[in-house]
């Protein structure tokens, strides 16, 4: 089967300041087909959400990343079967035999099968910094999100701050295609806890 890559601007992972953008494997049909749909695993009725597992995985294997830097894990994204959600995967590379044993741990622990992983010991990978996207939120791009990126978020939308392509990425919260008040609102909530995402 004919094999194309999409990349998804914000589903990330992070090496420490380091973030590296997720790939779907899709045959060509279905990546052509699948193009521009706008990710929300939440919706019920949508074609992400029997990805959702993946996504909560992700999330997971990311705030390890961030917070767990005895763990060395190197890069993580979404590869996802389209034809077959239950076979879809998270993908990691890790620096070590030993890091792939601690985070099939952790996983574990956090109540999920070690074979929704599919690691790949990489001692000698480093994500190139030319082909790395942000992570949604962090509109200063600094590999963290914190009110600094409200502020950020806020002077653009008065006009007071010009974004780079990259910022402009990250201040799109909620993925619409556009940098507005809604992205604003949900960053708001997100730091405020009142969210425990921003998707």
């Amino acid at each position: 089967m004919k094999k194309r890559s999409l990349i998804i601007s914000g589903i990330t992972a992070a090496l420490m300041i380091f973030q590296t953008a997720a790939v779907i494997y899709a045959d060509e049909n279905t990546a052509n087909k699948w193009n521009g749909t706008e990710l929300d695993i939440n919706n019920p009725t949508g074609p992400w959400a029997p990805y959702k597992f993946v996504y909560e995985l992700l999330n997971e294997v990311t705030e390890l990343m961030r917070n767990n830097h005895d763990i060395d894990i190197r890069e993580a994204s979404d590869k996802l079967d389209l034809e077959n959600p239950e076979n879809s995967k998270v993908a990691v590379k890790v620096g070590s035999e030993q890091a792939k044993q601690q985070l099939e741990e952790c996983i574990t622990e956090k109540g999920y099968s070690k074979d929704l992983l599919e690691i790949t010991v990489a001692p000698n990978f480093l994500p190139t910094p030319d082909i790395l996207i942000n992570i949604f939120g962090d509109v200063d791009l600094n590999g963290s999100i914190d009110v600094t990126d409200l502020t950020g978020l806020s002077l653009a939308l008065l006009g007071d701050k010009e974004l780079t392509e990259d910022q402009q990425k990250a201040a799109d919260v909620d993925g619409d295609g556009a940098v507005t008040l809604a992205d604003l609102a949900r960053l708001q909530q997100y730091l405020s806890k009142k969210v425990d995402s921003l998707r």
